[in-house]
């Protein structure tokens, strides 16, 4: 139906959250409707997008997290071959000094210790517990890594986007501090 040919032609869009599939009781599409051809695509409207700070329903990279009052962002997602689905985020957001020495190259962080637990955005909202620590911290490292791996266990990501932009302040010479200048 995406037939590419002819792009002047007008085309009907009609979106789907997964190209290719017909859910059971459905019809397919038409290859047209009163001669206006289709082109299906593959996407999904939100309606209202949640900001970081809220409590998402399913969580996504940028939103924010918190441990034991400690609060950072949750970065990408990895799928661990132990874990399963994991949360990945810099040492220093979810552990103080004292514990990133501690918790580095353990073997085992006990996940039902509430401790570990951590929350999005803030307690009671866990989302998983911290199962891996990394600190490369020392003169043999001079620039130094720091990784947190976070168990997803409780509303896991459902799709790549990140959480809404906070509101643009404005700036000094009338622009907005989040809008990103580009070139056409």
């Amino acid at each position: 139906m995406n037939d590419d040919n002819d792009n002047n032609e007008p085309r009907l869009g009609l979106y789907v959250p997964a190209k290719g599939y017909i859910p059971i009781d459905e019809d397919p599409f038409d290859e047209s409707y009163d001669g206006i051809r289709v082109d299906v695509r593959e996407a999904v409207y939100e309606r209202f997008r949640k900001y970081a700070k809220d409590v998402h329903t399913h969580v996504k990279m940028g939103c924010q997290i918190e441990r034991k009052r400690k609060t950072g962002t949750l970065g990408l997602f990895v799928q661990h071959p132990f874990y399963g689905l994991c949360g990945v985020t810099c040492a220093h957001v979810l552990l103080d000094d004292e514990e990133k020495k501690a918790y580095n190259n353990k073997k085992f962080l006990d996940p039902e210790d509430p401790e570990n637990f951590v929350h999005q955005p803030s307690p009671p909202h866990d989302i998983g517990v911290i199962r891996k620590v990394i600190v490369k911290e020392d003169a043999r490292y001079p620039i130094g890594v720091e990784i947190a791996v976070i168990q997803i266990k409780k509303r896991g990501p459902n799709s790549g986007q990140f959480p809404a932009p906070r509101q643009p302040q404005p700036h000094g010479n009338g622009t907005h501090l989040n809008t990103l200048p580009y070139n056409i």
